[in-house]
């Protein structure tokens, strides 16, 4: 962002002895019918009037272009050429056209590049001031600036000096709006005092203090108020005649003042400084004479929108490296996602606040933070990334990836006609499980929020799914948490329970549909129950190695002693649950895969596994009994019932106290 300094600069004369003066009212009139103009109808401009016979010779030096805009096209003869057609539309000067500058130049056998010195150029083209510049790039940034220096009287000193900035893409097609940033620093060049003045009263009306403040400068650089305000102390009033010409703005005024100033009519003069003086145009501005008084104002005003620019850049700063550091934390309690959401919203509102009117440079600062966090949610947020964690929006549900990989399933030091004889399986497709079992928090969100679907199942569908009746149920008929001191109820945390197989089911199809709308879903990918395999796989958090059968009890070996620091169950859990993750993770980030809850599987329940190596099993097609496999144990089991290898089943429309689920996002069944 440009920074405005408080730095006077007072001339030694009026600005009738710099031969700035002139023609203020016509490019006042200029820059109104200018307002709103298509930069694409520059070349369809009518032809200029002349400017005023005793208005400076101005000419126009090559700019200086980044190296790398050299491709595109862009030279610095174009440039000063595009400046030089603007400036001679705006008559505020007597433009010295640049096939005379190239002739002149011709004839002392002298390039026109911006190596030659601005006061040699000047003297062989005989101009009064000189415009010259730059265009710099810098990222998504092209930065235009355009002086005027002297080169006859104070050789060397830029009485003028404005900038602009755009953004600008990958290819030359970007640079269509240069046009336009050079009509606006044109217009900036050939403004009079009295422009200044009115641009800068209509600036502190839009908000835009830095306008205000540049413009107020301008003026104090080139206009001796001092002098001013003695004529006018001892003028007095009683002397102040009737102004003799019809004028409306304050700019005009001043102008006109200043040119009766230069004829010598000192009470024309004093009555049209008077006007402006009378005119009390804004807060900030109640006495002309006193500009630099109101230019304190103005820069205080500038100080406090940019104060809030950087508060508000600051704390999306923050946001935006909270969501990058809660991408690896499934406990921060925003998902990444909401977290860009948040600070998407602090930046949108403030381009959209009128109240804060934004320089270009703060505009494309604004921009570029969006597009990183835009980046950032898409890349991080836009869905699961094979390797790493995944965490759903609006649930906050976090899911651990699992990569493919061979795992003994089951137990290899039982008999051939155990249930749950040791083989080796392969899982041929990374996944991701859930972190968590599912809370009662996600489980109302589910119902509470339907995704509007006409094949959805209806309310009274769903609802028969859930035992409503029972005391053990944390679920009111009207969608909420039971309240009270009841053993499954009251927090949010707490895994859901008192749900069939059919509803854990329906509960992944909602949220199939949800973030397939969403367009975070990979393909062939859908949410749903875990494979009785895959469940294993990711209890045991460990593949085998060189087709070994490893298989231990638990997750973290075969100690039942530490059961009890990652397992509620009969032993310390007080016959009730307890929130999601309050015990230790396995080795893969996942909690609570033994005890609190049984979890439904995917798999209708088979008899017992075939002595056979397999791949990406998923049970049988049918149970005869309708049972549906369960893992993990629960709050009411004995330590044998929560080992990786157990099983257990159920006819699926069966709900319990002790029955929960967890989901996996995995390949389509």
């Amino acid at each position: 962002m440009k920074r405005v300094y408080i730095s006077i600069l007072v001339l030694a004369g009026v600005l009738s002895a710099s031969g700035l003066s002139a023609q203020g009212k016509k490019v006042a009139d200029q820059i109104k019918a200018e307002k709103g103009a298509d930069a694409g109808n520059a070349d369809k401009k009518a032809a200029p009037a002349p400017a005023d016979q005793n208005a400076s010779w101005v000419a126009v030096h090559d700019f200086s272009i980044d190296a790398s805009l050299a491709d595109w096209g862009l030279n610095g003869w174009d440039i000063a050429e595009k400046f030089e057609n603007e400036l001679t539309q705006k008559a505020y000067y007597r433009m010295i056209t640049r096939a005379k500058i190239a002739k002149v130049l011709k004839e002392q056998k002298v390039s026109s590049s911006g190596a030659l010195e601005a006061s040699k150029f000047g003297a062989m083209v005989g101009a009064d001031y000189i415009v010259t510049g730059q265009i710099d790039k810098k990222g998504s940034k092209l930065s235009i600036i355009a002086k005027m220096i002297d080169v006859k009287r104070e050789t060397g000193k830029i009485v003028k000096s404005y900038d602009v900035s755009m953004r600008i893409a990958g290819d030359k097609e970007s640079l269509s709006g240069l046009q336009r940033q050079i009509e606006i620093l044109s217009r900036k060049l050939s403004m009079s005092p009295g422009d200044l003045l009115d641009h800068g009263i209509t600036s502190i009306k839009t908000g835009n203090y830095e306008e205000a403040a540049e413009s107020f400068h301008e003026i104090e650089k080139t206009v001796r108020l001092d002098e001013i305000k003695k004529m006018m102390d001892k003028s007095g009033t009683d002397g102040i005649i009737p102004i003799s010409k019809d004028l409306k703005s304050p700019g005009e005024f001043l102008d006109y003042g200043l040119e009766e100033m230069k004829k010598g009519n000192m009470k024309e003069a004093v009555a049209a400084f008077a006007k402006i003086r009378e005119s009390g145009a804004t807060s900030e501005i109640r006495n002309f004479l006193e500009l630099h008084d109101a230019l304190k104002k103005v820069e205080a005003k500038l100080k406090e929108q940019q104060d809030k620019l950087k508060g508000v850049m600051a704390e999306a700063d923050r946001l935006y490296l909270l969501a990058k550091t809660a991408q690896e934390k499934a406990e921060s309690e925003m998902t990444p996602g909401e977290l860009c959401d948040k600070a998407l919203t602090l930046l949108d509102a403030m381009i959209a606040d009128q109240k804060n009117f934004l320089p270009d440079d703060s505009k494309i600062e604004i921009e570029d933070m969006i597009n990183k966090i835009k980046a950032f949610k898409t890349n991080v947020a836009g869905g699961p990334v094979p390797g790493k964690k995944w965490m759903v929006p609006d649930l906050k549900m976090p899911f651990a990836p699992i990569s493919s990989g061979i795992f003994c399933m089951g137990r290899p030091d039982v008999s051939k006609d155990a249930d749950n004889k040791g083989h080796n399986v392969t899982i041929s497709k990374p996944y991701w499980m859930g972190q968590y079992e599912v809370t009662l928090g996600q489980f109302l969100f589910f119902l509470q929020n339907p995704n509007g679907d006409p094949n959805e199942p209806k309310k009274a569908d769903r609802d028969k799914e859930i035992a409503w009746t029972n005391d053990y149920c944390p679920l009111t008929k009207d969608y909420k948490m039971k309240g009270g001191a009841g053993e499954f109820w009251g927090d949010e945390s707490q895994p859901v329970v008192g749900v069939n197989w059919k509803a854990a089911e329906l509960f992944c199809k909602w949220l199939t549909k949800r973030e397939a709308l969403a367009k975070r879903l990979p393909d062939g990918y859908e949410y749903r129950l875990p494979t009785e395999a895959e469940w294993e796989y990711a209890c045991r958090a460990s593949a085998s190695k060189d087709n070994v059968r490893i298989a231990v009890t638990y997750c973290f070996g075969d100690e039942i002693e530490k059961l009890n620091d990652f397992a509620w169950f009969k032993s310390n859990a007080a016959g009730k649950t307890y929130p999601a993750g309050k015990k230790k993770p396995n080795a893969w980030g996942i909690y609570d895969m033994h005890g609190n809850v049984w979890e439904w599987c995917y798999d209708w329940y088979g008899g017992p596994y075939l002595d056979i190596e397999v791949k990406d099993p998923r049970g049988a097609d049918a149970s005869e009994d309708n049972l549906k496999v369960l893992r993990g144990g629960s709050f009411m089991s004995e330590s044998g019932d929560l080992t990786s290898a157990n099983r257990y089943s159920l006819d699926y429309k069966s709900a319990k106290k002790n029955i929960g689920f967890r989901i996996v996002c995995g390949p389509k069944l």
